[in-house]
């Protein structure tokens, strides 16, 4: 479950990094 969670975190950090690099 744990990996899980810090799977999903990484997603959604990754999402947001390339979200922000996007608009820049």
């Amino acid at each position: 479950m744990s990996e899980t969670v810090h799977e999903m975190s990484n997603d959604v950090i990754l999402k947001m990094v390339v979200t922000y690099l996007a608009i820049i």
